[in-house]
């Protein structure tokens, strides 16, 4: 944490440089806070003990053959969804890799990973079968480059462990004459998707008929032992075998693959006999893989239940628990919800002992810490990174994060309560306004940033709001070494602090208190003293009335301690009666024994005269506030006159222990100590050669003397320069009946991008943008998507191809108007 200037800032004219890339550019470093299923997982940092419990975990799996089930839980936007899917992703790049160096799959073993949010309804496997088999297939994509299901990817595994086991003549199956690979010996799995999926019907026809010339040959083939357990083919598998060939027919008269997707009730009348059919591939592919896949489930927002049906619903979730855990094997379930959904939860299976006995051993639970200020400040570091990447020659040299800096990162974090995900949130919207307003502050010492995030949130400085870690944060500022050389120089910043303060109290109408003086000169009958804070009360009532007071302060680090010497001049001028009233505000160890004897023996001559509280933390911080204010707030506490006097009200109290006007009153009943004529001159203020800051006139029912000027300039304030209008793209002009769909359009076209050329040219279905796009963004409405993809079908925009559409020519203009604005809405 930085609290004085860097010397390495940009100068203005580099900043300005810097500042118009990022004004031009359409991109933000900030833009997806959530789990984004379309990318990489870039955002983890740490977290090395979960994925040793993960991996902890499916060992247990293998070791045992059976399901087990891991509670991942902590508060919203922590990172739970993200630490599931590097999991997901570390895995997916194990099976990929040729290192025999695995941290995950073991050589026995395979594990397939998908993770979805958990269906609105759920009551059975089949409601989960769905978003389960879809959440598998970017893994499959990257295995075999197409986009492909379960089904699909056994049924590719049983024709390739064909092919390997009898190249010539499954090569005449797979390839035409015309083209058969020169080197069969180099085929992969990959090799034979796509002319099997040309081939079509033919080809499931010549498998079909290879697969019941050999079936018994195949059956004693695939027998294979796997961790003492034995996996083999039977009779009875034939026809779902020969059946599973017929997804390569995207011609089948029945559609026989998408039966299978939805679950259709002719093929799988109960879920028992779905949950079989489940197993039955997972034999399939440990029979002819040698490997026992272990499948990795991750569910989002598994125990998040609407309050009005909460009881039914985990009822149900509960029930479909225990059926997983006796009725599947070889899995790890990660059930995802927050620490407030569990709790539900919990309270829940409380009333039912049987359930929560089944559940018991079968649930592991996790919960998720907050990221380390270190580790958070790593993931903002790579996102801005990232960002600058793409301009390598132009990034600062030395601010490598601009504009933001590494104080700046801390202190919104904390601001956000730790919050990754709302975090990012923040700092996006911050990037936007420096867009939007073409200017960016300066956000270099901590108090910079504190000022221009609290501004930012319409939340302005003011103590009364502060939270603990600002708090925090004030004393490091204060008690940082290299701020002050001694304790002289540590209480004189606190003395000029406590003189702001009682000086808005000068404001007030009819004052009360009317002077206000730091180290003034009063000559006594030993000489000349000068007081910490000499505080006037009523001295314009006269010297029967008149009261006053001083602040003696001796702000000192905490092992020194104060001796006499440095006190006998407040204690002559009370000894004297020139103060009514003796107030010590002191930290560090206190006072030395000749000190402590000297002040207790005045103590009891003169009671209720001297007071000497133990300050504690919250009373030190308030005044390291006060002595910092004019660097904290950028502006000196009494240039607003009307809100200050709030400010240095609720400041005083919470030192002194008491409201203000309490306070004052017990002084001025105090009873009245006469100074002789001769002995007491005028107080006088010692000339400081500094500059004075502009006064405010305030009107006051009599005259009073005028008070010691302080000696700080005004700060001159910062234009804020107007907010510039986005501009309307073109494309929503031209095409302006899509103006209440532009998010869902533009949020689509994107996703389109990625599908310009191949096989699934700008084809699509609902159900897979909604689950990767529009779902995981809060922006995007299901509902308009849905209706804006009618809408574009109804005016020739798309066609539909069964279940899936595709942009027609006039479609393909209208993404072309989009893709030229850079997709933007």
């Amino acid at each position: 944490m930085r609290f004085q200037r860097s010397l390495t800032w940009p100068s203005p004219r580099e900043c300005d440089r810097l500042n118009n890339i990022i004004f031009e550019t359409y991109l933000n470093p900030f833009g997806i806070a959530a789990y984004n299923p379309n990318e990489k997982v870039t955002d983890f940092v740490g977290r090395r003990d979960e994925l040793r419990i993960m991996r902890e975990q499916i060992q247990t799996v293998v070791n045992h053959q059976i399901s087990r089930s891991l509670r991942l839980e902590g508060p919203a936007g922590v990172g739970k969804s993200t630490l599931f899917n590097f999991l997901k992703e570390s895995i997916e790049e194990e099976r990929l890799s040729t290192d025999p160096q695995t941290d995950y799959i073991l050589r026995e073993c395979d594990i397939l990973s998908t993770y979805f949010q958990i269906p609105d309804k759920i009551s059975e496997f089949s409601d989960i079968w769905k978003p389960m088999l879809e959440g598998l297939r970017p893994g499959f994509e990257a295995e075999v480059g197409i986009d492909i299901s379960l089904p699909e990817y056994i049924a590719f595994q049983f024709v390739y462990s064909f092919f390997l086991n009898d190249r010539e003549n499954l090569s005449k199956i797979i390839w035409s004459e015309d083209n058969l690979p020169r080197r069969l010996d180099q085929v992969e799995l990959r090799d034979i998707v796509e002319p099997l999926f040309s081939k079509g019907r033919f080809a499931v026809q010549q498998i079909q008929e290879y697969y019941n010339m050999k079936k018994r040959e195949l059956r004693e083939h695939y027998k294979i032992e796997v961790r003492g357990k034995l996996h083999e083919l039977k009779r009875m598998d034939n026809k779902n075998i020969l059946d599973l060939f017929r997804v390569f027919d995207e011609d089948d008269p029945q559609d026989f693959l998408s039966l299978i997707l939805e679950c259709n009730k002719d093929l799988f009348p109960t879920n028992d006999e779905l949950i079989e059919y489940f197993n039955d591939l997972m034999r399939y592919y440990t029979c002819i893989t040698g490997k026992q896949p272990i499948l990795l489930i991750g569910i989002d927002e598994a125990v998040k239940a609407d309050p009005q049906n909460r009881e039914s619903y985990y009822t149900k979730l509960a029930n479909l628990f225990v059926k997983l855990r006796n009725t599947l094997n070889n899995i790890l379930f990660v059930f995802i919800s927050t620490t407030d959904d569990w709790a539900q939860f919990e309270d829940f299976l409380n009333r039912y002992s049987d359930l929560q006995s089944q559940l018991g051993e079968y649930i592991y639970k996790m919960v998720l810490r907050q990221l380390t200020v270190e580790e958070m400040m790593q993931v903002f570091e790579n996102r801005v990174n990232r960002f600058w990447e793409n301009y390598p020659s132009d990034r600062a040299l030395v601010v490598r994060y601009y504009p933001f800096t590494d104080n700046l990162f801390e202190y919104a974090y904390r601001f956000n309560l730790r919050d990754l995900r709302e975090s990012i949130h923040f700092l996006k919207e911050m990037w936007i306004q420096f867009k939007t307003a073409r200017f960016i502050p300066k956000l270099d010492t901590i108090f910079e940033c504190m000022r221009e995030v609290r501004k930012f949130s319409n939340q302005p400085f003011n103590p009364g709001t502060l939270k603990r870690f600002e708090w925090d944060i004030i004393r490091k500022a204060f008690t940082d070494t290299s701020r002050f050389r001694n304790n002289a120089e540590r209480s004189s910043s606190v003395e000029k602090g406590l003189e702001y303060a009682w000086r808005c109290l000068l404001t007030e109408s009819p004052p009360t208190i009317t002077k206000v003086q730091n180290n003034c000169t009063i000559t006594t009958s030993k000489g000349n003293r000068r007081p910490d804070i000499f505080l006037e009360i009523h001295g314009n009532l006269g010297a029967e009335y008149r009261r006053n007071l001083e602040f003696q302060v001796k702000v000192y680090a905490d092992n020194s301690s104060i001796s006499l010497r440095k006190i006998e001049s407040s204690l002559e001028l009370f000894e004297e009666n020139y103060t009514d009233l003796l107030y010590f505000i002191i930290t560090g160890k206190g006072l030395k024994s000749n000190a402590e004897s000297k002040v207790r023996e005045l103590e009891s001559k003169y009671p209720n005269r001297i007071r000497r509280p133990v300050l504690n933390e919250d009373q030190k911080n308030r005044l390291y506030l006060l002595a910092l204010y004019q660097e904290i707030a950028d502006t000196i506490l009494g240039n607003n006159p009307q809100e200050d006097i709030l400010i240095a009200k609720v400041l005083l109290k919470f030192i002194i222990g008491q409201p203000i006007e309490s306070f004052l009153l017990e002084v001025k009943r105090l009873p009245y100590r006469r100074v002789e004529l001769d002995q007491a001159p005028t107080p006088t203020p010692t000339p400081t050669p500094t500059p004075t800051p502009t006064p405010t006139p305030t009107p006051t029912p009599t005259p009073t003397p005028t008070p010691t000027p302080i000696p700080t300039p005004t700060p001159i304030p910062t234009p804020t320069p107007t907010p510039t209008p986005t501009p309307t793209p073109n494309w929503l002009e031209t095409y302006s009946e899509f103006n209440t769909f532009k998010n869902e359009v533009s949020a689509l076209c994107l996703y389109l991008k990625t599908r310009e050329s191949g096989t699934y040219r700008f084809k699509f279905t609902i159900t897979t943008v909604e689950k990767n796009v529009i779902i995981p963004n809060a922006a995007l409405s299901k509902s308009l998507f849905r209706e804006v993809v009618h809408y574009m079908h109804n005016n020739n925009y798309l066609e539909k191809i069964k279940t899936s559409f595709k942009l027609t020519q006039t479609g393909e203009n209208f993404y072309n108007a989009v893709k030229s604005e850079n997709y933007r809405c």
